[in-house]
């Protein structure tokens, strides 16, 4: 791509010819020929000059010469084209006072023509380099309609609603990225993957917010899928990688969530540690949740077959769910669940309505608790969890294998038009009974081992 020699008007300072950027591999918003009213403006001229000249570069370096020093206060949404990388390098950028952002999102982001497949832009690159911060009371980053991406790299402090969201994105990943939040804030979450997103790998996340740190929501909300939906494109959320999750909220670590006939499906969800302390009160609702059991359908509630084949394994918590499910859930597996401290259950369905369950296997629950009451252990037979609990529940081929507890109420809890086949449980002591059913639940136990208490 040749020199474009467009003369631009610099802020009342004069004229300047841009083929003065011929020999340069990069753009700073310090860059003489760049710098702008605000800090905003000096990083929007860079990135407008890079694209216009084929330079696709542009690099936030920690000092700021407009202002001599080391903030960039970010005013207005900086657009970045396609076939650009924005590097920030060991620099810390503020969103500005009243304004919520997002700080960074693509140029055509929800414009009329990025709601086309022909307005799909691709190629965009934000990656933190060294220590770079991301600071403010409101959204970091938004892309929409989006192939072949990358963001990574940097520290997020504060925060409102999600810091990080994605749309129609495709092709990308979102890596190394740390959460300075706080759990006591109001609608402070990580990264959404909303509809329309597929093959997309999150992973290297770490940190602390008020809500969910990764989730997955596919719906068809009035106020932001709908204005936002791109003609002709598939709307579902699959084919999602989310892996090395080591941080605290007090909602979940990885949320999944689909409604409206929209489907969920091809997610593969592992090593998932969660970093609270042991009987934290800013702790985990649970590890990974499954449906949402506060969602009012915009259209209809997801029907069997619209959330499935979802791997979860590798999860380390003491929140008070190890995976919660609620609504419905198709051909899953959860293997290698570890839960300790005071949580309730390692897996469990929940909701008022009923959970409905095909082909479910959970293999590897390990459940390593020790529930208090004040500050005193609770014996097991005033213990209120159980290792799995299944109530208000319709499945079948629900499959569990290999189970291992130090004391619970019982292995499982099961009340519903449910159909279970256990196999290898073993307990130091159970408070009331291997299992725990309803007339209406079915359940085949094999292979169990209940050690005597210890005196």
């Amino acid at each position: 791509m040749g020199i474009n020699h467009k003369i631009l008007q610099n802020n009342g300072k004069g004229v300047y010819a841009m083929a003065k950027l011929r020999e340069k591999t990069f753009l700073t918003p310090n860059d003489k020929e760049i710098l702008g009213a605000d800090d905003a403006v000096s990083i929007q001229n860079a990135i407008d000059a890079a694209s216009e000249n084929g330079i696709n570069k542009v690099v936030i370096p920690r000092y700021n010469k407009r202002t001599d020093s080391c903030v960039w206060v970010i005013s207005k949404t900086l657009r970045i084209p396609a076939d650009m990388m924005l590097v920030l390098d060991n620099c810390r950028v503020e969103l500005a006072e009243g304004f919520s952002g997002p700080m960074f999102s693509n140029s055509r982001c929800e414009e009329e023509a990025g709601k086309l497949i022909a307005g799909e832009q691709t190629n965009i690159r934000i990656r933190g380099k060294g220590v770079t911060v991301l600071a403010g009371n409101g959204a970091m980053l938004k892309l929409h309609n989006v192939r072949n991406f990358t963001v990574e790299g940097f520290r997020v402090e504060g925060g409102c609603g999600n810091a990080l969201s994605l749309m129609y994105c495709s092709y990308g990943k979102v890596c190394n990225i740390e959460f300075a939040g706080d759990c006591s804030a109001e609608n402070q979450n990580g990264i959404e993957l909303r509809c329309g997103c597929h093959d997309v790998t999150v992973e290297n996340i770490t940190g602390i917010v008020a809500g969910h740190v990764v989730s997955m929501v596919a719906e068809a909300g009035p106020e932001l899928e709908l204005p936002a939906h791109v003609m002709g494109v598939v709307v579902d959320v699959r084919n999602i990688i989310v892996k090395n999750i080591k941080a605290t909220c007090c909602g979940s670590l990885v949320k999944l969530f689909n409604q409206d006939g929209l489907m969920l499906y091809n997610v593969l969800i592992e090593s998932i540690s969660d970093t609270s302390a042991d009987y934290s009160r800013n702790r985990p609702f649970s590890a990974v949740m499954i449906g949402d059991t506060e969602a009012k359908a915009n259209v209809r509630a997801a029907l069997p077959g619209e959330t499935k084949n979802i791997t979860v394994r590798n999860v380390f918590t003491c929140g008070r769910y190890g995976v919660a499910v609620c609504g419905t859930l198709t051909n899953t597996l959860l293997e290698s669940i570890h839960v300790h401290g005071d949580c309730e259950y390692a897996v469990a369905t929940i909701g008022q309505e009923p959970t409905k369950l095909m082909n479910l296997l959970c293999k590897g629950i390990y459940y390593s608790v020790e529930q208090r009451s004040g500050e005193e252990a609770l014996a097991a037979a005033q213990y209120e969890g159980s290792v799995l609990s299944f109530e208000n529940c319709e499945g079948e081929h629900i499959c569990i294998r290999d189970v291992f507890a130090n004391k619970a109420a019982c292995f499982v809890k099961a009340a519903g038009e449910i159909t279970i086949d256990m196999t290898c449980a073993k307990a130091d002591e159970l408070g009331v009974a291997p299992v725990c059913a309803d007339e209406k639940a079915k359940v085949t136990v094999k292979n169990v081992t209940v050690k005597e208490a210890q005196e």
